[in-house]
């Protein structure tokens, strides 16, 4: 009997003692050190200074963007006037654009009541495209050419696409013969077509009466 409970005392304790380290040890093991714990407060409250930082920029962006949308015109880039006029091009009819064709330039001055149109003569699409670039060199402060001047039309269409103005652009007969051009610039009584040519340096201050041009009264018929 003494010697089994000696046996089964040492089973007991050495078991118990096992027991004890194993607990120990896992308990340990998985333990967060005090130092690398999150300090919950701290990281709410620098958390809450950034929301309000990203708000206050939010805010500030939006107050900049209402104050200035009366100026938004005047602020265009090249890029934004050549999207711009490119966007004016319309086909209505289905005319073949790459050959050559008559094209039509209404521009309207709603508030001043005044129109502006021209008639011209594209040997394909990319003579349309061609005041797109010119558009783009004239915000630039760029000349047209090396011997070229602008006409009163790219000072028309420039002048619309900064203040807003209605503008329509598209074909109006395809192969034209050779008197077709002079004979449509009649018919819908152009007033931009053979006007004084200009060079960029004059931009800041020329007007549409400097080049000659007589606006025509708005919601005049035209043939």
């Amino acid at each position: 009997m003494g010697a089994k409970g000696a046996r089964f005392r040492y089973i007991y304790v050495g078991t118990c003692n096992d027991l004890c380290a194993e607990g120990s040890y896992r308990r340990n093991e998985f333990e967060i050190p005090r130092s690398t714990q999150p300090a919950p407060i701290t990281n709410m409250k620098k958390l809450g200074e950034s929301i309000a930082k990203i708000l206050a920029t939010v805010l500030m962006l939006i107050v900049l963007c209402s104050c200035s949308v009366p100026q938004r015109r005047n602020m265009l880039t090249p890029v934004d006037i050549r999207y711009i006029l490119n966007s004016k091009w319309q086909n209505p009819k289905g005319i073949n654009e790459s050959l050559p064709f008559i094209y039509y330039i209404v521009i309207k001055d709603i508030e001043g009541g005044r129109e502006y149109r021209y008639v011209g003569k594209a040997r394909d699409r990319k003579r349309i495209e061609e005041y797109s670039k010119n558009m783009a060199k004239i915000a630039r402060g760029q000349p047209r050419g090396k011997k070229q001047r602008y006409r009163a039309v790219h000072f028309a269409l420039y002048t619309a696409i900064r203040q807003g103005w209605e503008i329509t652009m598209c074909p109006l007969k395809a192969s034209p013969s050779k008197n077709d051009e002079s004979e449509l610039q009649k018919k819908h009584n152009c007033n931009l077509n053979g006007m004084k040519t200009w060079p960029v340096e004059q931009l800041s201050s020329l007007t549409i009466k400097d080049l000659g041009i007589i606006p025509i009264k708005l919601l005049q018929p035209d043939d």
